[in-house]
């Protein structure tokens, strides 16, 4: 569902070789069906130039000036549809490592649990390397704050990798999030705030996917 049809210190992550083409099966080792393709998240959020503004309509509280503001509003319905899927079953899974994408949500104290959850599972995707990969979705109770997990799962060994791709957590005047698209064994990370002036996003990780080894990248060079 696409809505439109320097690794971190201290981490056991190993650079992918010069070969970024993944082979993507569809087989399902873990008895459950696939239900989505890729590209999975928001195709949109490929076609703007970054960074980006959206102004708000100071007329109007809480909405963005038209016609520029609907664009944000599509990413966040997109969203809000791969979101609100109807649960499927939960794989099995003998460990979890997560994999931090940054540090720019550390001041929203985010839920740790929920960021290495893989359970509420939503979509089944095709394998991408030696990985069968599965996306969750929570909400905390306590902060409200939303999750949305992409769980990367050795069939062989149950061993996973999580990433929290998705993350929406609030502030007192402000709401920061992140959004994403996965297209094949590439998967693109936009995190970005909403306050009283408006909303803004930036390109910020590239993760690059080849068989077993994951690569974090930091964007770093669009403006130059």
């Amino acid at each position: 569902m696409s809505c439109s049809n320097s690794n971190r210190e201290g981490s056991n992550l190993t650079d992918i070789s010069s070969n970024r083409d993944s082979v993507i099966s569809n087989s399902d080792t873990n008895g459950i069906s696939i239900n989505a393709t890729y590209p999975f998240g928001c195709a949109d959020l490929t076609k703007i130039n970054y960074p980006k503004k959206w102004d708000a309509d100071l007329e109007h509280y809480g909405q963005l000036k038209k016609p520029a503001g609907k664009e944000y509003e599509n990413i966040y319905q997109c969203f809000q549809t791969i979101n609100t899927t109807k649960v499927i079953v939960t794989p099995t899974t003998r460990k979890i490592e997560h994999l931090i994408i940054g540090d720019n949500f550390k001041n929203n104290q985010p839920n740790l649990i929920l960021q290495t959850s893989a359970d509420s599972c939503r979509f089944r995707l095709p394998n991408v390397g030696i990985y069968e990969c599965y996306y969750s979705y929570r909400q905390d109770a306590n902060s409200l704050a939303l999750y949305g997990n992409l769980l990367l799962l050795d069939p062989k060994t149950k061993n996973g990798k999580i990433l929290n791709v998705y993350f929406q957590g609030y502030g007192e005047s402000y709401v920061v999030f992140r959004y994403f698209v996965i297209d094949k064994n590439v998967i693109n990370i936009y995190e970005g705030y909403c306050c009283d002036d408006g909303c803004s996003l930036d390109f910020k990780f590239k993760i690059a996917i080849n068989q077993d080894n994951i690569l974090i990248e930091p964007i770093t060079n669009l403006n130059e």
